[in-house]
Order: structure tokens, then sequence, then C-alpha cells
């Protein structure tokens, strides 16, 4: 009895053990897939010493005993790139500096993570986007200062209600603030006009009842901005699946700095703009619309490329456009008077207008529908048709005289 006690104790005390080892080597393989501050981070210090092997070492970096970052003070290193989305990991952080440099993108969002941040400082960069509003959970923060970037919306309601904010300076952006909001009052008019403007040429695309004038394309999902050559331009255009409708606008031409267009799985119809301008376009995806690019005869792009323009004469729902500075109807169809492809005789009589310049017509047709044959003697049969034979010609057999000859 007691050998089997003691044989229990050692099978409970083994199968301690082994949970315990088991939960370590969790915790412990955990531990090692989660990057270090260091390695958090590295995208941006090892631009000022590409040699070092702990940033802890790099002039402006403060580190704890175990080697968490507590401080950043990178101000006028010449940074470029972006802001790492793994600086999340720096939750032992306070001070982050990274002003007057040239960093572009967005602010990162899982900057909410560093709970103990006192002051955050990205003053005099290209940063784009709006602010993030996950800036809010930053309980500590008692400086704030994001000027003299290309930031766009407004001040989410979570940073204006910071309880220990002190100092924040907004100004010299693309903000839509409040003329009463402290720190956002004098905003860099000039440097937004030209995105502002390239908004207005392609609003038809995306603005849905805003009469909002200067509201910001860029914070529009699909549309992206950045700033190229000082200057803040769009430079993106995916709005594929959105169930567009009537026309691309002319203006789009307008964007000078404008590398991808993807319009694709709309309803969108009628030409396609002049883009010979476009010389920094790579994709122009026009798939699946209702846009006849069967007619269009040079489909390539400055760089060599060609846009793509697959399906747009299989959808269903398409009713092609088509005439004077349009374009003609897919091969088979009338071009309707009011400029419409189709095959019915709304589309292909001459006598409602039929355009023959821009697609086929009702040539052998005839009745009130389509008016009288075209050719000398013809006759209009009974079913409509023109010909010279007795089927189309006998009055017996229903020859419409009105329409052409007939036969006693």
């Amino acid at each position: 009895m007691r050998l089997f006690k003691f044989l229990g104790l050692i099978l409970t005390v083994s199968s301690t053990s082994f949970s315990y080892s088991i939960d370590r080597l969790t915790k412990r393989e955990e531990e090692t897939t989660q990057k270090t501050d260091c390695e958090s981070i590295e995208s941006l210090w090892k631009q000022i010493n590409s040699d070092a092997t702990n940033c802890c070492d790099i002039d402006g970096i403060n580190c704890d005993d175990d080697n968490r970052i507590t401080k950043i003070i990178l101000n006028d290193k010449g940074l470029i790139g972006t802001i790492p989305s793994e600086i999340e990991n720096l939750t032992n952080l306070k001070y982050l500096v990274l002003s007057d440099n040239q960093l572009t993108g967005n602010i990162p969002s899982e900057i909410r993570n560093l709970k103990n941040l006192i002051s955050l400082n990205l003053r005099f960069n290209k940063l784009t986007g709006s602010i993030p509003s996950e800036i809010g959970n930053l309980s500590q923060l008692e400086e704030l200062y994001l000027s003299d970037n290309y930031l766009i919306g407004d001040i989410p309601e979570s940073v204006k209600k910071l309880n220990k904010l002190l100092s924040k300076l907004m100004n010299n952006n693309c903000l839509s603030c409040d003329s009463n909001t402290r720190g956002c009052e004098e905003q860099e008019k000039d440097k937004c006009k030209k995105v502002l403007d390239e908004c207005r040429y392609i609003e038809s695309l995306w603005k849905k009842g805003s009469t909002d004038k200067d509201i910001n394309c860029c914070e529009i999902e699909g549309i992206e901005c950045s700033v190229v050559d000082n200057e803040f331009h769009i430079t993106s255009i995916n709005l594929a699946n959105k169930g567009l409708t009537g026309t691309i606008p002319s203006d789009i031409g307008r964007l000078s700095k404008l590398q991808t267009i993807d319009l694709s799985n709309n309803d969108l119809n009628g030409s396609i703009p002049v883009i010979s301008s476009l010389d920094e376009l790579t994709t122009f995806d026009l798939s699946n619309n209702c846009i006849n690019c069967e007619s269009i005869k040079d489909k390539s792009l400055q760089n060599g490329n060609e846009m793509t323009c697959a399906n747009t004469l299989k959808k269903n729902s398409c009713e092609f456009r088509c005439g004077e500075g349009i374009g003609e109807c897919p091969e088979g169809q009338c071009c309707s008077a009011k400029g419409y492809c189709g095959t019915t005789s709304g589309y292909c009589s001459l006598k409602l207008g039929c355009q023959d310049k821009y697609g086929k017509c009702a040539e052998g047709r005839c009745g009130e529908l389509w008016g009288s044959c075209l050719k000398e003697g013809e006759c209009c049969s009974a079913k409509g048709y023109c010909g010279t034979t007795r089927s189309y010609c006998k009055s017996d057999l229903g020859c419409q005289n009105k329409f052409g000859s007939c036969w006693e």
C-alpha cells in the first residue's frame, strides 16, 4: 500500500514538473518571437550607425538596465522612410522626438501601446494621412507636436480630451481644424492647394453628396496621397468594386504624379480620357466596366506597360455610350440618336436618328419604326425587311407600299 502511495507521489511530481517545463518553454517561445526594443526600431537607428549592434549605444537613445528604451531623441538626423509599426513594443518609452527629418507615410496607430509616453514630437517631416485617434489612449501625454507635416482631416475628439496634455502644435498641415482649436489655428493653405485641386478634378469618382469644398479626398479609402518634390499630390487611385457609374472625369489626366489607377469591376461608361501626360503612370486597370476598350488602338502607358481592359464587353448591365467625342459601339451594335449602343429599332432605326458613323444602322429594315427602304425599287415586306423578290413585293403577301415599292 505504501508502495502505491509512493508511486502516486512520483507521478504527481513528474506531471507538475512537466507542466511547469511546458509553461516555461511556451513563455520562452513567446519572448523570442516578440522583437526586442532595438529590433523594433532598427530601421531608424541603423540609418545613424549601420555598424552598431545595440541601439542603446546610439547617441540620442536612452535605455534602462534591462535594455528597454525609455527615450528617443533623434531630431535632425536625416532619417527617411516610415515610422515602424513595431514601435508598439517600446512600452517603457517616455520621450519620442523624431522632428526635423524626412519621414513619410502615416503615424502608425500602434502608437496606442506607448502608455508611458510623455512627449511626442514629429514636427517638420513629410507625414501624411490623418491624426490617429489612438493617440487619445496615451493618458500620460503632456506634449504633442505634429506641426509642419501634411496631415489631413480633423483632430480626433479622443486627442482633445487628453487630461494631462499641456502643449500641442499642429499648425502648418492640411487639417480642417476648428478656428477655436488651440494649437491648430494656422494651416498651410498653399501646400494643400495642389492636392485639393486634384481632389476636385476627380470628385465624381469619390465625392458622394458632400458640399464641403475643402474636403480632402486623401481621407477616402483607396486614394493615396504622397509628398513628391515637396508638393502634396494624389499618387494612387484604387476604387475597384465601388459600384461607380458615369464616366471617368477627363481631368484625371491632370494628376501629374499619379502612378496607379484601378477602377476595375464598376459600371463606368463612356470614353477613356487622354492620359498621355501622366508620365508616372505604371498601372491603369479598367477591367469589367462598360467602356468599349476594343475601339482603343493604343493601350500603351508611358512606361511601356499596357492598360488592363478585359471583359468590358461581357457585362450584362452595360449600356455603352457612343457618338462624337466618345467613339464607336461594339461590333454588331447600333448607335442611337442619343448616343447609346443597342440592337433594337430604338437604336438602329435611321428614322429615329441612328448614327451610322459610330455603329451599324438598320440597313435592310423598313416600316413604322424603321422608315422607308433606302435603295430605289426595293419593297418593304410585311415583316419589315427590304428586298426585290416576290415575297417582299407582292401586295397580297403584305408588302407595305408606304415604305417602298409593291407589286399588284
